[in-house]
């Protein structure tokens, strides 16, 4: 109940927690997957910064890939931290 108390008092008004799921969602990758660091000419040809570390996850059963990061930093993060006997919710949007 803490919790749940601390989220109403932090979030902004009218806030929708089903809301902030930043796209693509990333999902686990499963036992027959890897998870494969993209080249720098696959960075380029998507347009992201070749000098960060962007990520795809691969398959090899059904030989099928997808994205492994945001395609961007603006969502909201919900951080909770807790000590003993003390609660602490920290929510910031970069």
């Amino acid at each position: 109940m803490g919790i749940a108390n601390s989220l109403r008092v932090a979030l902004p008004h009218g806030f929708n927690l089903g809301a902030t799921c930043p796209q693509p969602a990333l999902v686990p990758r499963g036992v027959q997957s890897d998870r494969l660091a993209m080249l720098k000419n696959e960075k380029e040809m998507l347009g992201l910064n070749p000098d960060m570390e962007y990520f795809w996850c691969y398959n090899y059963n059904t030989g099928t890939r997808w994205p492994d990061y945001y395609g961007s930093e603006d969502h909201y993060k919900l951080v909770f931290a807790a000590d003993e006997g003390t609660e602490a919710c920290f929510f910031r949007k970069p």
